[in-house]
């Protein structure tokens, strides 16, 4: 166990980089029900009223939605876990556990905020290898972001 006195340096780093979702499972159930009324409703249409052209519409919205609704909870697993211990730098990305791993030296790293983009790109650039990080994240915590990797990545400067 370190001391409370051991430099910034050698202290372990650990940040979780995931983005901000609302958006639950349990909801997006609830959602993709909801998203199933209109073909219900076409299909009533259709067997009451003779409209048939109004299933593949119906069906069409229903599944736009559930769509949607995959994808943003996909999005909102993604995860990216930062680990700074031992003068290695440790990047793990993935959605159900680590996917990809990097690994870069600390001594050669840096991290660059590329601010001319829109939207801005933070990297951690080291030895011609470089890894996005913080790709979900909006402007502002993706600033602060790279403000505190600075910090811990080269302490003192």
């Amino acid at each position: 166990m370190d001391s409370p006195s051991a430099p910034l340096a050698e202290q372990p780093f650990c940040c979780v980089i995931a983005p901000d979702g609302s958006l639950t499972p349990r909801t997006a159930w609830v959602f993709g029900l909801l998203a199933c009324a209109p073909l219900v409703i076409g299909a009533v249409w259709a067997g009451m009223m003779g409209l048939w052209p109004i299933l593949p519409f119906a069906g069409l919205e229903s599944l736009a939605v559930i769509l949607t609704l995959r994808h943003c909870l996909r999005r909102n697993a993604y995860r990216q876990v930062v680990r700074i211990e031992s003068g290695r730098i440790r990047v793990e990305s993935g959605r159900r556990g680590p996917e990809q791993v990097a690994v870069f030296e600390q001594v050669w790293a840096r991290i660059r905020l590329d601010a001319a983009a829109e939207p801005s790109r933070l990297w951690l650039v080291s030895r011609g290898e470089r890894l996005e990080l913080g790709r979900g994240l909006s402007e502002f915590e993706r600033r602060r972001l790279a403000k505190r990797l600075k910090e811990v990545v080269r302490p003192g400067l």
